[in-house]
């Protein structure tokens, strides 16, 4: 009788299991294409996780590849941290969102010649991370 209803007790309990298992763990979703900036401009570089999850939460970073450690951006705590972020991106970087939606775009002001290449799209909770990266190239006044 007691194996019975334990084997109730889990088919009961699977769906909900299984719908937490599913939102630990995320993709980070970024467009196949280049992005184009205006020098001076403004640009904002896609990235969203999947199924809309609210990132409200969860850790965001923005870096160039090997930078890691000094992102252009990091989000923490629910709020932006600069302590640790490249100084040349300070003032200069956001996150538009909407958050709560799932959409971690980084917002990108006063673009620079330097500001053009690959920045890194990494999220991460305490049980799962995933990361894309997204280009950027720039075009001068001389191309509109």
């Amino acid at each position: 009788m007691d194996e019975a209803l334990l084997v109730k007790m889990v088919w009961l309990f699977l769906p909900l299991l299984l719908s937490h298992v599913s939102a630990e763990s995320f993709s980070v979703v970024v467009p196949e294409t280049t992005v184009s900036g205006q020098l001076g401009g403004s640009v904002t570089l896609p990235c969203a996780l999947s199924d809309n999850l609210d990132v409200r939460k969860l850790e965001v970073r923005w870096y160039r590849p090997s930078m890691y450690s000094s992102p252009a951006l990091l989000y923490l705590n629910e709020k932006l941290d600069q302590s640790i972020a490249d100084i040349k991106y300070q003032g200069r970087v956001s996150l538009p969102g909407p958050l709560e939606k799932g959409d971690v775009s980084l917002k990108l002001d006063d673009l620079r010649s330097s500001d053009l290449g690959m920045y890194m799209c990494h999220v991460s909770s305490d049980r799962w991370y995933d990361k894309n990266n997204v280009s950027l190239r720039m075009q001068g006044k001389a191309e509109q």
